[in-house]
């Protein structure tokens, strides 16, 4: 079975300026697409590979994410709870100054 490609331009006039037939033996065809499928089974399996990859990083971003952001709510606790600390030190000596003068 013979694969028939036509090709059909026109010019400025509206008449066709190749109607030529290409035959391509079937021989051909088959080598082509198989060499196509193997390509394309290529890149699939690649992309494939890189989908996994992304899935993993993906995931190990969120776990670090996680690690991130409990840190930074553990630090701004602390941070606060020294605040509170130095303003009641600073108060307490106000005071303790206050209360030595007559």
């Amino acid at each position: 079975v013979s694969l028939i490609i036509v090709i059909y331009e026109k010019n400025a006039k509206n008449i066709d300026v190749a109607s030529n037939l290409n035959r391509i033996d079937s021989s051909a065809t088959t080598s082509t697409f198989s060499n196509f499928e193997k390509i394309t089974l290529s890149i699939d399996e690649k992309l494939q590979i890189m989908k996994t990859e992304q899935a993993k990083r993906a995931f190990v971003e969120k776990i670090d994410r996680s690690h991130i952001e409990n840190a930074f709510e553990m630090i701004n606790f602390w941070h606060i709870l020294r605040v509170f600390a130095v303003l009641f030190i600073a108060g307490f000596q106000v005071h303790a100054i206050r209360s030595l003068l007559p």
